[in-house]
Order: C-alpha cells, then sequence, then structure tokens
C-alpha cells in the first residue's frame, strides 16, 4: 500500500485519487480507462496503485486529459507513455507546455520570496522529492476541441478557463454531475492557507500566470452547474 494514498469512488465509473500532493482521476467504461491528470513523476507507483486499486492495470489507459502541463500534472503521463503510447489531449493554447516547447510554472525565482512560511517550505522539498524539478514532457500531446465531449470515457468536455496558465482547462465529465478543475480552482494546497471551511479557494499567485485571471476563472468554476467538483489539490468538493 501506498502511504498517503486514497481513491474513492466519486460517482458512477469515476474514482479520484488523492495525495497530499497532488490529484488525479480515473474515468472506467468496460474495459477502456481514461486518466485526468497524474501527479509528479516521482508520484509513479501511486498512480499505478491508484489504477489497480479500481480494478485497472496502466494498459487498460485508453487515453490522458491533462488540465494544465506543469509536472505535478503530466509528470505520470512522461513516465507511463513511454512503454504504452496512449494519447494525451489538452486544450491547444496548453500544447507548448505539455510538450515542453514553453514554461508557465513557478521556479525557484517565483517561490523563493516565500520561503520563510513554514508551509511552502515544507511543500518545496516534499514537491522536490516528487521531481518537481524534472523536465518533463509530452512530445506529441494532442489538441482537443474546447467545448465538445470526446469519444472517451465519460465524453469529458474540456472548457477554457485562462489564468492559472493560457491553456488552463477544467474538465465537465458528461451528465455524472462531476467537474475535474484541475488548479483553477482547488481546495486547499500543503503551500496555502488553511482553508476555513471547505469550498474553493485560490492558489498562493506565485503558482498563476495571471493572477487576477485566475481568481477570474475559480470565480467561473464556482459557478457551474456542478454537484461535485474534483480539484488538482484538496479534498473532492460535494454542492448541493
Amino acid at each position: 500500500m501506498t502511504p498517503q494514498l486514497a481513491v474513492r469512488e466519486t460517482a458512477p465509473g469515476l474514482f479520484t485519487a488523492r495525495t497530499p500532493l497532488a490529484n488525479w482521476l480515473i474515468a472506467v467504461d468496460g474495459d477502456a480507462v481514461l486518466l485526468i491528470d497524474s501527479g509528479y513523476p516521482g508520484q509513479i507507483d501511486a498512480l499505478v496503485e491508484s489504477l489497480h486499486q479500481v480494478g485497472r492495470r496502466p494498459e487498460d489507459l485508453v487515453a490522458g486529459i491533462a488540465t494544465h502541463g506543469h509536472v505535478d500534472h503530466i509528470g505520470g503521463f512522461a513516465q507511463l507513455r513511454a512503454g504504452l503510447g496512449f494519447p494525451v489531449y489538452a486544450l491547444a493554447e496548453e500544447l507548448p507546455a505539455l510538450r515542453g516547447q514553453t514554461v508557465h510554472q513557478a521556479g525557484i525565482a517565483e517561490i523563493a520570496p516565500s520561503l520563510w512560511r513554514p508551509r511552502v517550505s515544507r511543500w518545496a522539498l516534499a514537491a522536490m522529492a516528487a521531481g518537481g524539478l524534472r523536465e518533463v514532457a509530452v512530445p506529441d500531446a494532442l489538441a482537443a476541441p474546447a467545448d465538445q465531449p470526446l469519444d472517451l470515457p465519460l465524453a469529458p468536455v474540456l472548457r477554457s478557463v485562462p489564468g492559472h496558465t493560457p491553456g488552463s482547462a477544467v474538465v465537465v465529465l458528461g451528465d455524472s454531475g462531476v467537474i475535474a478543475s484541475g488548479d483553477t480552482a482547488v481546495t486547499g494546497h500543503p503551500a496555502g492557507p488553511r482553508p476555513q471551511r471547505p469550498g474553493l479557494v485560490d492558489l498562493p499567485e506565485f503558482f498563476h500566470h495571471d493572477p487576477a485571471l485566475a481568481r477570474a476563472g475559480r470565480e467561473a468554476v464556482a459557478a457551474m452547474p456542478a454537484e461535485v467538483v474534483v480539484p488538482g489539490h484538496g479534498p473532492v468538493l460535494r454542492r448541493g
């Protein structure tokens, strides 16, 4: 058992894998499996175990979706695809980041001014141990059309919500009532303040490409008619 990995069924055929550093989702439709985000590269054992916990193997993956191109969301894709080659989709605006052609991610220069905060420094050490400074890429990542269902388990639809990165997306999972919000809207993060109550919160500004636009994105997610929000970080939020 991988420590600090929790896998729970969020809706029929949809499972959320939570770790202290990042979350990902597993959608199952018969023999086909879709992975939405994939954690840090150093979390590959937890990623594989999460598939095993829902009775599946990496070989069952038919596709992946990246809400955005940060290392804590595509690290597992970069590892798994070396032997499997399943397609990974993202919005077109995010492809340069997934393919390793550009970087829109907080680095040491952006994080350093906040390292005096204990939560930030603890998170930074844990993130580095999980491969946060590795250069990872999905060189042949594919563009998914915005606002159109993909022919994949749960018919996911990518909605453009830029701000965290230029091509950040939230993923609406068919009629399940669930959205995967990536880092556009989270319910907590080890580097941020402890939330006082359940709900959607902003990440620390140094994580965002455009903080003002990111705040607007979080508000847009809050207004979406979803019963369940699965964030990139923090616990699942059930509404209604």
